[in-house]
């Protein structure tokens, strides 16, 4: 399904409280950030896109994978969210890319199973053997070793959770200043609006009824709809024409000399 469908009006007006929801949400860490994913799915789903929803629900759920690993579809989604890893492959000395598939609540797992681990890990528990003191000395660079090893899970779960916050926050931000400027764009045009559908009831007394149905069926998803508002508008400008300048007979003017014959009639009108 294409990501070109315009949404609806109170799709729009939805989805701009949904995006300052999002928004405190991750500012103040006022829920679980797999649960602000589903809200951006939503968000993405009000506005018809349809990637963006996807990556949104695998965020998470996790991208799913076979044995044989993931599906093309679900690889350019993960390199689109900003998945995507290498490794180093020592016997060809060439790295290989890949995506990590786990969902945010797994790496938040990751990440407090790391510390929890790295908390253990910090003093050795082995005791001074005055026989052998070269064992205490050979335990505590294991430990050390370990400790690095904890380090580095830690700094990679921190990473990949900081990536995932950024990419549900930019998302909405950038959602939500599209709206916010639209429903501005929308204020501008109604006051605007306004004063003209109240100059043209003065000289058109069924003005405001015919713009009424204008209105209504330019916010229909239907393009017959918008077609049929197109030809409204210009039998009503034919209108306005009309009472401003009434048709009347051809007139005769003088041009450097020359005779003119002006056309008023009805047919003249040019939208």
């Amino acid at each position: 399904m294409p990501d070109s469908i315009p949404p609806s009006r109170q799709a729009l007006t939805e989805a701009l409280n949904l995006s300052s929801e999002i928004l405190r949400n991750v500012e103040l860490s006022e829920v679980p950030l797999a649960n602000v994913a589903l809200k951006a799915s939503r968000l993405a789903r009000l506005l018809n896109e349809f990637d963006i929803q996807k990556i949104m629900e695998y965020e998470a759920s996790g991208y799913p994978s076979t044995s044989t690993g993931v599906s093309p579809e679900v690889w350019r989604l993960g390199i689109a969210a900003g998945r995507e890893f290498e490794i180093l492959d020592s016997k060809t000395n060439t790295s290989n890319p890949y995506i990590y598939i786990e969902s945010i609540g797994e790496l938040e797992l990751q990440l407090q199973i790391a510390e929890t681990s790295l908390a253990a890990a910090r003093d050795p528990d082995v005791a001074i053997s005055s026989a052998n003191p070269n064992q205490y000395v050979w335990s505590r660079a294991g430990n050390f070793a370990e400790r690095n090893t904890i380090r580095q899970a830690v700094a990679q779960a921190s990473q990949r959770l900081a990536t995932r916050r950024t990419l549900i926050y930019q998302y909405a931000l950038r959602k939500h200043y599209e709206l916010k400027f639209s429903g501005i764009a929308d204020d501008v045009f109604g006051r605007i609006r306004q004063r003209v559908d109240a100059t043209i009831g003065q000289t058109i007394p069924d003005a405001v009824q015919r713009l009424s149905a204008i209105y209504e069926n330019l916010r229909s998803e239907n393009p017959e709809n918008w077609s049929n508002a197109v030809h409204s508008c210009r039998r009503l400008l034919q209108d306005l024409a009309d009472a401003l300048f009434p048709p009347s007979d051809d007139r005769v003017a003088e041009k450097e000399g020359k005779t003119l014959r002006i056309k008023l009639g009805k047919d003249q009108y040019i939208t």
